[in-house]
């Protein structure tokens, strides 16, 4: 086998498990994100801020990870909200968390190849 067939094949093989790597991290983070949303948003009803802030930057660290940056800085803006702003989070913040993942989740089934 020549050099160039070498390299070529291992470009191939690494391209495979790459993908095969990336799908499964969407997959994850599409069956996690919403639990996690979930307890996001029944943390902001019983007024518990300190573990709304707390997922709201885990989740924000997952998204950066995947390259969802509208829902990465969502979430850091989550992050930076108080309880004296609780108007705001029930009105604003988290319909915007919900419209940012829902984008992050069509172009994520786009990527994985799933419409």
């Amino acid at each position: 086998m020549s050099s160039n067939t070498k390299d070529w094949v291992d470009q191939v093989i690494m391209n495979y498990y790459e993908s095969h790597l990336r799908d499964e991290l969407i997959d994850v983070f599409l069956s996690h994100a919403p639990e996690v949303i979930a307890d996001l948003v029944c943390s902001v009803d019983i007024h518990n801020y300190t573990q709304m802030r707390f997922l709201a930057h885990r989740l924000k660290g997952e998204a950066l990870f995947l390259g969802a940056n509208r829902l990465a800085k969502v979430c850091g803006e989550l992050e930076e909200i108080y309880e004296c702003d609780e108007e705001l989070l029930n009105n604003r913040m988290l319909f915007r968390l919900k419209e940012a993942f829902d984008g992050t989740q069509n172009q994520l089934l786009t990527l994985r190849g799933q419409p």
